[in-house]
């Protein structure tokens, strides 16, 4: 991909691929971003948790996701894994960033009907 010179996060942000968004929440970050930024960046995170708990489950719950998009992608099987528990990571991901988005979700998203219909 041919990046522009003048991009706009509009542009940029999206451009970003997956890993670079697990590697901003890997512990190296918390002194010189987490620590000034979490409540601006993740409104819908619970304030009593301290920051680098939060950081540290987003990273996690970026894994099992990261993990999941990749067998997808290699077309591999998923019936084994917890789907259900994939939904929740994706969910707690984008609640923490939108809870309003959150909310939504559960309107549109196929994978939890699916689920309820599966016979194992």
């Amino acid at each position: 991909m041919t990046l522009r010179l003048n991009r706009d996060a509009a542009d940029v942000i999206p451009a970003l691929g997956f890993v670079f968004w697990q590697k901003i929440f890997t512990q190296r970050f918390d002194a010189r971003l987490w620590s000034h930024c979490m409540a601006a960046v993740l409104p819908g995170a619970d304030a009593s948790t301290p920051w680098h708990v939060t950081r540290a489950q987003i990273h996690d719950d970026l894994e099992e996701i990261r993990r999941l998009r990749n067998r997808i992608a290699h077309h591999e099987p998923i019936f084994a894994r917890a789907l259900a528990d994939d939904v929740d990571a994706i969910r707690r991901v984008v609640e923490r960033r939108c809870v309003p988005t959150a909310e939504w979700m559960p309107g549109h998203e196929a994978v939890t009907p699916l689920l309820l219909d599966r016979p194992v």
